[in-house]
Formats: C-alpha cells, sequence, structure tokens
C-alpha cells in the first residue's frame, strides 16, 4: 500500500514539473 502511494506520489511530482517547465516556455519572462 505504502508502495502504491510513493509510486502515486512520483507520478504526480513529474506531471508537476512537467507542466511548470510548459508554462516556463510557453510564457518566457514570467518566472524570472
Amino acid at each position: 500500500m505504502l508502495g502504491l502511494l510513493g509510486v502515486a506520489f512520483d507520478l504526480v511530482g513529474y506531471a508537476v514539473t512537467i507542466i511548470a517547465e510548459g508554462i516556463k516556455l510557453s510564457s518566457p519572462g514570467t518566472f524570472n
């Protein structure tokens, strides 16, 4: 059970990172 939660959090963190990078690329200057 804890293993599944760990994997779920890893996937969520990965998705958040990808989305954040996409936002940075689509709107340069906003995060500077």
